[in-house]
């Protein structure tokens, strides 16, 4: 038999005002300037002020932040750099483009569209003629023809169909002569032996001397093998303007908002003094109310990003004097136990956050670098990616790299525990190449050369 009952449980629950003061407080400036002024065209109850300088700052701040107002409002950087970014196009937009400029017909522009779509990441055609005739319906001549025309288009080489192909309409560029013609005949006829570096079976395919050989072979692999390479996606006109600016100033570091971003609200109070009806009354306290959250969960914000950019800058005094490899390991527990705030809030104060130091304009989550435990105490990653750099520059020898797992030797030895993993990661982000079994220094050759 069914009962009905009740019952009383605590229970959280997450307001409209809350969720509007987390989704604020996770805003750029420049986000949170675009939701200011989206709200000032629809509550007729909002006003900006001229923006109070004297809010605890001294003079010199003061005159400080004038002087980065007048730098960032000259040539109309708040509209020229926030609001009218060109979008880049894409590869895709970039072929379509050129090809419509080089061809008049509707079937060539339908066939090239359809091959150009079916490009791989690599930028090579795989389907056959054939493949493209049974899904398109078109000929085979005009397939052919418009697959010229996109392999000629800027960059060239999109369309064709293996390396083979590509290598050889690279070299058609290059003035001929005898070594091009020796590296044709290379690709044409010795590219397995090419990528073994078996430089002797070429010499004998190619009845060629081997200093020629040599050229010829060092002309292919400053080629390059894939079409997509070449690709360079322009680049929109963006910047980065800081949210926080930290200056030193009367021998301490001072943290200030960026003039461009600061600006005090208030509510117009003349809609008091109005008699008005009930719905319009009723419209007034709406857009009261909502200005009057508005302006507070702004104000809650400052406060909440200033503590916690206060908190971090503390922790990372060695970065502002010394420069980015000085950074110690962070992370969001510590802030928060610091700020007495969530991890959470912590995270969302941080987050799409820029401040512009002496050593540089940085996003705030990368003052939270991993750390590695030494024998010592605790390194944060990037000086790691430094000591790695300083070893690898220290080997002199252009064909001789240092192998992984002597860099954890070598690390290890200076009490860093750290994984053959991390390293090869931290290799290929500072862009050096690894290093081939064979060509691999030995440990003791490079000791000596590490001072």
């Amino acid at each position: 038999m069914q009962t009905l009952c009740t019952e009383l449980s605590p229970k959280m629950h997450i307001t409209p005002q809350m969720t509007q003061a987390l989704a604020i407080l996770s805003l750029s400036g420049a986000e949170l300037d675009q939701l200011i002024t989206k709200e000032f065209e629809e509550n007729p109850l909002l006003e900006r002020t001229e923006h109070n300088t004297a809010d605890g700052h001294d003079s010199i701040v003061a005159q400080l932040e004038n002087k980065w107002l007048a730098d960032y409002t000259s040539h109309n950087f708040t509209d020229k750099l926030m609001y009218s970014l060109e979008q880049p196009c894409s590869l895709t937009e970039h072929l379509e483009q050129q090809l419509s400029l080089v061809t008049s017909s509707d079937l060539e522009w339908r066939c090239g569209r359809y091959i150009i779509a079916s490009l791989d990441d690599s930028g090579y055609l795989c389907l056959s003629i054939d493949d493209i005739v049974l899904a398109t319906g078109i000929s085979s001549s005009v397939i052919q023809k418009t697959i010229r025309l996109i392999k000629n288009l800027e960059p060239i080489g999109f369309g064709c169909c293996n390396l083979t192909e590509y290598l050889l309409l690279q070299l058609e560029t290059f003035p001929e002569n005898e070594l091009v013609l020796l590296a044709r005949q290379i690709i044409s006829n010795n590219l397995f032996e090419l990528a073994e570096r078996n430089y002797s079976a070429i010499v004998r395919h190619t009845r060629s001397s081997n200093d020629l050989v040599l050229q010829a072979v060092k002309l292919i692999q400053n080629l390059n093998p894939r079409p997509v390479n070449a690709w360079r996606q322009p680049c929109s006109n963006l910047y980065i303007v800081p949210d926080l600016i930290v200056e030193y100033i009367d021998n301490k570091f001072t943290i200030f908002f960026n003039p461009i971003f600061c600006c005090s609200l208030r509510i117009n109070s003349d809609y008091k003094h109005l008699n008005l009806d009930a719905a319009s009354r009723n419209y007034i306290s709406r857009h009261h109310q909502r200005a009057y959250w508005l302006i507070r969960c702004i104000q809650q914000r400052e406060t909440t990003l200033r503590r916690v950019t206060e908190t971090i800058m503390l922790q990372q005094r060695d970065f502002l004097k010394k420069g980015f490899s000085y950074l110690k390991p962070l992370n969001l527990k510590h802030i928060a136990n610091e700020t007495n705030l969530h991890e959470s809030t912590v995270s969302r104060a941080i987050n799409r956050k820029y401040i512009q130091t002496p050593q540089g304009t940085y996003a705030l989550k990368q003052f939270f670098p991993s750390g590695f435990l030494t024998s010592g105490q605790d390194i944060s990653s990037s000086q790691v990616q430094k000591k790695i750099a300083d070893i690898l520059t220290a080997c002199s020898a252009p064909n001789r790299k240092v192998s992984d797992q002597l860099l954890v030797e070598l690390l290890q030895k200076e009490g860093i525990r750290i994984a053959r993993r991390t390293v090869t990661k931290y290799r290929n982000q500072m862009g050096f190449a690894a290093a081939q079994p064979h060509y691999a220094i030995k440990k003791s050759q490079l000791e000596q050369r590490i001072p």
